[in-house]
């Protein structure tokens, strides 16, 4: 079975490529969902806390924007909350392979690169779409601030050697059609 990274930025439509994929039958492993998990394990809470303090919890459950606030203003806090979260979602994706039964599964994350995880991948899907659009649908969605967009963005900064490195890329500007470009990397995945 082969595994696949697939990424892009946060609003690239990410999540809108990865149902198409599974509606052709292929597994998908969604790291940000299975980190969100991680966070809930008391004794990575614990290591948290060490971490960030107190208030990222309350009454046990993650307060994601305290988190947030804190690690994408403190790099080096980012680092260390990454260090254990990583771990536990690649053991976890590597159990969940197991269980699969697919020519191929992928493994969704907006960090593919900045984890160094792109290279443990047979081949890489970027999802590509136009730096204003990317604003325009995360404000839509998430109403942050352009100041919080731009924080986000720059965590998961996609190089152009990075780019290079993509066997397959999906654009998915306004004018673009994602369902015919997925099917035939779909097609041309089965075919090798």
């Amino acid at each position: 079975m082969k595994k696949i990274g697939i990424t892009g930025y946060i609003g690239s439509g990410k999540t809108t490529a990865c149902m198409i994929f599974e509606h052709l039958g292929i597994p998908v492993y969604y790291s940000d969902k299975q980190a969100k998990e991680a966070y809930k394990q008391a004794e990575i809470q614990e290591q948290i806390v060490q971490i960030a303090g107190e208030p990222v919890y309350e009454h046990g459950v993650l307060n994601t924007s305290a988190l947030a606030d804190i690690i994408f203003r403190q790099p080096e806090k980012l680092a260390l909350v990454n260090g254990i979260i990583h771990p536990y979602v690649w053991n976890h994706f590597l159990q969940w392979c197991e269980q699969q039964e697919s020519a191929y599964v992928l493994f969704e994350s907006a960090i593919l690169f900045q984890t160094g995880w792109h290279s443990r991948f047979e081949d890489v899907i970027l999802i590509r779409t136009p730096m204003e659009e990317l604003y325009n649908r995360i404000q839509f969605r998430n109403h942050w601030t352009e100041e919080q967009i731009s924080r986000r963005l720059q965590q998961q900064n996609i190089s152009p050697d990075a780019v290079e490195t993509c066997k397959y890329i999906v654009d998915n500007a306004e004018a673009d059609l994602m369902l015919p470009q997925i099917l035939q990397i779909h097609n041309e995945i089965l075919s090798e």
